[in-house]
């Protein structure tokens, strides 16, 4: 049984800003992953969190390369903050994802994710890819994160730490 554990942040743009939680947990082959960003806009005070849960099967599970394909839920929550006169809205949908973990030699570690579902009926699209440092258990890494709810981007540069367990 082996997992990790990320926190990211990232400005996208004209005051919206992103904080990124993860966790996966599992074996070589079969694992669960669930990853939660909560969007904050500073003018408007406006909030949104998006996240997904998926069950991976690595294909490929090699010390050097690992290739995992999931299938799982997506869900959002638009959490207006207090003080807000709009109503909450909520949304859940399914998600399709593939990502590749690549350890090129200490202490590098290459990571990419896509992701393809649905919010309700809304087409969601991700990708990401980020490049990391491992010092014993700790990873620092950055890279881009790029989110498509139909028309609506919300992409930018992130950084974060990673707790390999």
């Amino acid at each position: 049984m082996a997992g990790r554990v990320s926190a990211e942040g990232s400005y996208l743009y004209r005051g919206l800003w992103r904080s990124g939680f993860a966790a996966r947990v599992g074996t070589p082959r079969l694992d669960v992953d669930t990853q939660l960003s909560f969007y904050y806009e500073v003018p408007t005070r406006d909030a949104l969190y998006l996240g997904d849960t998926s069950i991976n099967f690595a294909p490929v599970a090699l010390p050097a390369v690992v290739w995992r394909v999931g299938t799982g839920a997506r869900y959002m929550l638009d959490a207006h903050l207090p003080g807000s006169s709009a109503t909450r809205e909520y949304a859940a949908g399914w998600n399709l994802s593939t990502s590749i973990d690549v350890f090129p030699g200490a202490p590098f570690v290459l990571s990419a994710r896509l992701d393809r579902g649905q919010l309700f009926r809304t087409p969601v699209f991700r990708a990401r890819a980020t490049v990391g440092l491992v010092r014993e258990r700790f990873e620092l890494f950055a890279g881009y994160d790029h989110l498509q709810i139909e028309r609506t981007a919300l992409g930018g540069p992130l950084v974060g730490i990673r707790a390999w367990l």
